[in-house]
């Protein structure tokens, strides 16, 4: 593939990604206009949903923000019971961020519904298709890996 050709593809990959995550948004717009959460605390739900615990610089790095703004949102989503905090054993200046059963129980409800309209789209595909779009993103991922500075 010549390098225009991967720029090509490069723009309307990022721009079918863009897309089909602004089509699934709408669901968590639902839900977060019946609650008060914000999207950031939605993506730091998801984040520890799928990891034990991070350090709240792993969450500032994650989410882009500043490490004090990410101090804010942690103490916020304390005190709403949604995550806690503890001080790492082997580094007591490290504290680490769990959710709460709360937390978990709410990211389940956000998470199901999210599936849940994934499901119907992706019901419309063929099982070859379904499996060939797994296969592909699982490989745009590793290489994504690979790429040290991105």
């Amino acid at each position: 593939m010549e390098s225009s050709d991967v720029y090509i593809f490069v723009e309307r990959l990022t721009s079918l990604i863009n897309e089909i995550g602004e089509k699934i948004m709408p669901v968590r717009v639902k839900i977060l206009k019946a609650n008060t959460y914000s999207k950031t605390q939605i993506l730091t739900l998801s984040r520890l949903y799928n990891h034990k615990y991070c350090f709240i610089s792993e969450l500032a790095d994650y989410l882009s923000i500043s490490l004090p703004a990410t101090t804010g949102l942690i103490r916020r989503m304390v005190r709403n019971n949604l995550v806690k905090k503890e001080r790492d054993t082997k580094d007591a200046r490290m504290v680490k961020v769990k959710l709460t059963q709360k937390g978990r129980n709410f990211f389940k409800a956000v998470y199901y519904k999210k599936k849940k309209k994934i499901i119907e789209c992706l019901k419309r595909f063929k099982e070859e298709d379904r499996k060939n779009i797994i296969k592909y993103l699982s490989q745009l991922g590793k290489a994504i890996e690979k790429v040290k500075d991105y």
